[in-house]
């Protein structure tokens, strides 16, 4: 046999170890992935003026709240610093929402908010804020709702905002300026949050009714009636089904084109959320049960009795989903396989969980009794510095 073609042992145990560390690699890659995340607390923003109302952030840097007081605030997201506050002159009535370079959020008078809502002859002053200075670059007032206005959603489409009142009023207005492109009311108040999937407004009604504009002109592109109210409703992500929910714990998947139920799952109470995953959807609901249900059949995977009533939208982080519930100090970390409880989020003795929660890049931020904390979520632990 020539020389060349004999085997090269040395060759052949070097292929061999390379091939050994590489399989290692994967695995240990694997077992990071599917590890339960490592909380590590971060820092507090003390206050005791949190609203309900969800925070925002801008590229995970930094960090957007509006406060009882009628201000708004912003932490950076590294420290828990406060970089600057602005006071709207009255009670909050949107999150904000951050684009490019401004914040956007609606307020109106305080104490109205709080007990009845806006209604005619109030005003409601909409607000364009410089997120880098908290400086008020436009502001736009309305006045005499149909119905009184107690919460503001915002969403940004192109160069415009979509303002959608929960009393059913909703205007489209120009980012630069604050002037209004169109307008539609519904004299009717919303029954679930809205949303914007790619050129459609859709949202829900106390009339029983699943409605679709267009965000170019306010064109009314669907309109579904169902028999009852609906208190949460999202869309599959290749557009061809809504998951709704109702009062009495039933959820089902509509197909928009046939117009019939593929399937329908019911639990014990209210349904509160659905968050869509990559092993099925995630369900909460009001008789304190955390569930995984099949996005294609509607099928239970797994379900989670909770300490108490969920407080918000579950945090995903990979293969986990992280959950807390009302006047508890510990958050649940469970698998998305199973359910299997692998980890927890337990804050100092004294405090609690109030409400709205955030995922910011590996971190996670929660509404708190003590005030905004932070957690790193890395796997390593240790918290983002900059």
């Amino acid at each position: 046999m020539h020389n060349l073609q004999k085997p090269n042992i040395k060759n052949l145990l070097l292929v061999f170890v390379l091939a050994c560390m590489c399989c290692q690699t994967t695995y240990n890659q694997d077992q990071k992935q599917n590890a339960p995340p490592r909380f590590q607390e971060c820092w507090v923003y003390p206050t005791d003026k949190l609203t309900d109302l969800p925070f925002a952030s801008d590229n995970d840097s930094n960090i957007y709240s509006a406060l009882l007081d009628g201000k708004l605030i912003s932490i950076n997201g590294f420290s828990g610093e406060k970089r600057w506050e602005s006071d709207l002159g009255g009670g909050i009535l949107s999150a904000p929402l951050v684009d490019a370079y401004n914040i956007y959020i609606a307020a109106g008078n305080i104490n109205e908010r709080i007990l009845k809502g806006w209604r005619n002859n109030d005003t409601l002053t909409l607000r364009s804020i410089n997120k880098a200075t908290g400086v008020t670059q436009w502001k736009a007032e309305f006045k005499n709702a149909l119905l009184p206005i107690k919460k503001v959603y915002l969403f940004s489409f192109e160069n415009y905002l979509i303002f959608v009142g929960d009393n059913g009023d909703i205007y489209s207005i120009d980012k630069t300026n604050g002037r209004i492109i169109w307008k539609k009311s519904f004299n009717t108040k919303l029954s679930s949050e809205p949303f914007v999937k790619t050129d459609r407004l859709v949202l829900a009604t106390l009339s029983n009714k699943v409605i679709g504009l267009s965000l170019y002109d306010g064109r009314l592109i669907e309109n579904l009636l169902f028999p009852v109210p609906l208190t949460t409703i999202v869309e599959s992500l290749n557009e061809n089904n809504f998951i709704l929910g109702d009062g009495k714990g039933l959820l089902i998947s509509y197909n928009k084109k046939l117009r019939t139920q593929d399937w329908k799952f019911r639990n014990g109470g209210e349904i509160s959320e659905v968050t869509f995953t990559r092993k099925g959807l995630i369900v909460t609901s009001f008789d304190n049960y955390i569930y995984l249900i099949a996005e294609t059949n509607g099928r239970l995977l797994w379900k989670k009795r909770l300490s108490g009533r969920l407080l918000d939208k579950p945090q995903v982080f990979g293969n986990h989903v992280i959950v807390a519930a009302n006047d508890d100090s510990t958050a649940a970390v469970l698998e998305l396989d199973g359910g299997k409880l692998v980890n927890r989020v337990i804050l100092e003795k004294g405090n609690y969980f109030l409400g709205d929660s955030m995922r910011t890049g590996n971190s996670i931020v929660y509404a708190t009794f003590k005030g905004i904390l932070s957690f790193s979520g890395s796997d390593g632990g240790g918290c983002l510095t900059k």
